[in-house]
């Protein structure tokens, strides 16, 4: 199941939706662990997940070490991008807005009639699953779109927000962005 998430091919193996809850919250979160760079699974690439790692420690160090200046290294080579710690920072921070932002909406627009009989907080878990698996182009995700589910219940509006979701996860986000963005469709001075 953990190369089926990772990899982003939806096949199922066993219905991971009966495991405890500490599996199932493994899973939610492998579904924002995507495959190698250049390849062409969605989700967040682990190398940027490795960039993200450093830049952090690095931010770390400088509260107590401000005067040190320390590349980021790379496979033993200095990045010498001087702001690949402002790139790394904005993808992360609108990926995470992107999902709040969805999930919010699905939560909000999906009637409680959806999860009939089931316990009140399944909700929140199943929509935020709902969407790290849309956008991350997991295709299946936890409970009522779990392994043995499908979206087909859904109401509409969720069904057109999930979409949004999977193109902005499948063509990239920042590409997405630019397209909508009225600045890049005016003709240059």
């Amino acid at each position: 199941q953990v190369v089926s998430i990772m990899t982003n091919t939806g096949f199922g193996t066993a219905n991971f939706d009966r495991w405890d809850d500490v599996s199932r919250g493994l899973i939610l979160l492998l579904m924002f662990v995507g495959g190698c760079a250049g390849s062409t699974s969605c989700s967040i690439k682990v190398i940027r997940h490795v960039l993200l790692g450093k830049v952090l420690r690095q931010e770390v160090e400088k509260v107590y070490r401000p005067r040190v200046v320390r590349p980021i290294r790379l496979g033993g080579r200095v990045l010498d991008d001087p702001d690949v710690r402002n790139h790394v920072l904005t993808y992360f921070s609108t990926f995470a807005l992107i999902f709040a932002l969805g999930w919010l909406v699905l939560v909000t627009v999906e009637p409680d009639s959806t999860w009939s009989g089931a316990r009140s907080n399944d909700k929140l878990i199943d929509c935020a699953s709902a969407v790290a698996a849309t956008l991350n182009g997991v295709g299946p995700g936890l409970g009522v779109v779990g392994e043995s589910e499908n979206y087909a219940h859904f109401h509409a509006a969720s069904k057109m927000t999930l979409t949004v979701l999977m193109l902005l996860g499948r063509l990239e986000i920042f590409v997405l962005l630019v397209l909508v963005t009225p600045g890049f469709w005016r003709s240059p001075l």
